[in-house]
């Protein structure tokens, strides 16, 4: 969910943003200054119906601001 790998222009579509903008958006991580990827979530459950959440909180320059870590049993 931290990728910043971008696909070579030629593989970009044309949305209709521009050129720039579309190279920004093609990562799975978006880091800019008044655009980009500002939480990301992990939900997984396992066999024994224990729930583990977490999630990260980012900045604008792409940092981790704050991180929640739930580990939920079940009853």
């Amino acid at each position: 969910m931290q990728s910043k790998t971008r696909p070579p222009d030629t593989e970009l579509p044309d949305t209709g943003v521009g050129l720039e903008f579309e190279r920004l958006l093609s990562s799975a991580f978006i880091t800019s200054k008044n655009y980009g990827t500002r939480c990301t979530t992990l939900l997984t459950i396992d066999q024994k119906n224990r729930v583990d959440f977490k999630e990260v909180t980012y900045n604008s320059n792409g940092h981790t601001e704050k991180t929640i870590h739930e580990l939920i049993e079940s009853q």
